[in-house]
């Protein structure tokens, strides 16, 4: 369970094992669509959107614990359950300069993921422009290295074909081959 309190992650399903604040799992269903509820619960994210919706009033601490989750979600590139949040952070204010950059970081994880691949090529320049789409929304200077740093990585990967993604020792393999070295 993760405390409402602290954010630490317990054993306990009643108490803190941290701070000793009770916890509770809040019930999502007056702010999750029925169709959302279900996905929430394939994911494995009742807890977490537990933690992130305990004061429903409050939509700094909503999308600042969204995008806390989301990131460590990325970091594990559990993207799906990143994506999930994202949408979240994103109904509670369109116009947060973090939930815009998140997504974008997201649709960036997601174009990475899919550059490998030939069939995908078409999905990838559908996630690196819609990551470049919401990056221009960004308004914040407090993001400007941020966005810089994800601009340059999809400028990158806009240029690269699937066959800049093979494996060198496959290239060294192809390259002896032709050249009967053995």
């Amino acid at each position: 369970m993760i405390c409402h309190s602290c954010g630490a992650s317990a054993a306990n399903n009643k108490v803190c094992d941290y701070c000793g604040a009770s916890v509770i799992v809040k019930d999502l269903s007056s702010i999750l669509e029925s169709v959302d509820t279900d996905r929430a619960k394939t994911l494995e994210l009742n807890e977490e959107l537990s933690y992130i919706f305990d004061d429903e009033t409050n939509t700094e601490q909503i999308i600042s614990r969204i995008v806390e989750k989301a990131n460590q979600h990325i970091e594990d590139l559990s993207l799906k359950k990143a994506e999930f949040l994202s949408r979240y952070a994103l109904i509670q204010s369109e116009d947060d300069d973090r939930a815009i950059f998140l997504s974008a970081n997201i649709k960036t994880a997601y174009a990475l993921k899919t550059s490998g691949s030939i069939q995908a090529a078409n999905i990838k320049q559908k996630y690196i422009l819609d990551a470049k789409t919401l990056l221009a929304k960004v308004k914040s200077a407090d993001f400007s290295e941020k966005i810089e740093q994800l601009t340059l990585k999809l400028d990158s990967l806009d240029g690269a074909k699937a066959s800049h993604f093979t494996s060198i020792e496959d290239d060294a393999t192809r390259q002896s081959a032709e050249t009967g070295a053995g």
